[in-house]
This record gives C-alpha cells, sequence and structure tokens, in this order.
C-alpha cells in the first residue's frame, strides 16, 4: 500500500507546512546553510486540514530579499530528494514523498 509524507511551500516570506516535523528541521537547515541570518519560528502544530493529516509549520524569514530564489531553490532541492510536485495554488506548492509503509499483522 502506497503511503505519503506531505509538503507545501508558499508565502509569506518562506512557508512550509509538512506532515512530518523533521523535514521541517531539514528544510530550515538547507536554508540556513545558505543565509545563515535568516530567522524561523515554529507553529506546532497547524493543526489539522479538510483530509484529516496532522501537519506542522514553519515560516521563515529575513531572506535579504531573496524570497522568491529561496523557494525556487527549495523546489529543487525538494525534487531532487524525491519529493514531487502534484497540485499548484495561487501561494501554494503541494509535493508529496512516497514512503515504506508496514503492513499491519493482527
Amino acid at each position: 500500500m502506497k503511503s505519503y509524507k506531505y509538503l507545501a511551500l508558499g508565502d509569506p516570506n518562506v512557508t512550509v507546512e509538512c506532515t512530518d516535523e523533521q523535514v521541517l528541521e531539514w528544510v530550515v537547515s538547507l536554508v540556513k546553510k545558505v543565509i545563515p541570518s535568516c530567522d524561523h519560528y515554529y507553529y506546532s502544530p497547524a493543526g489539522k486540514d479538510r483530509t484529516y493529516l496532522k501537519k506542522y509549520r514553519v515560516q521563515i524569514s529575513k531572506l535579504e530579499d531573496k524570497d522568491i530564489e529561496v523557494r525556487w531553490w527549495l523546489m529543487e532541492q525538494l525534487g531532487q530528494q524525491g519529493w514531487e510536485p502534484f497540485q499548484v495554488g495561487a501561494i501554494w506548492m503541494y509535493f508529496r514523498l512516497e514512503v515504506e509503509k508496514e503492513d499491519k499483522v493482527n
């Protein structure tokens, strides 16, 4: 059975919403490598959406007026890690990553 992690990338600044809190930490560490002076704020957790997925959110700011460039760069980094875009909205771009799911044995 296929199982996915989900991630959304959007505004303001660079905002990332994900079903896996560790992925957010990875994204923040990537951005800090290219813009060490950036700031970030975790929303813990962001709640559940209409699909009932528990989500976490981080907003990354102080990007030296390079918000758009950082978003494009992050999209490239996500693609290299196997994340695939599956929906584009006015503000958000949505990605998913297929993960192994163990079958439950009763």
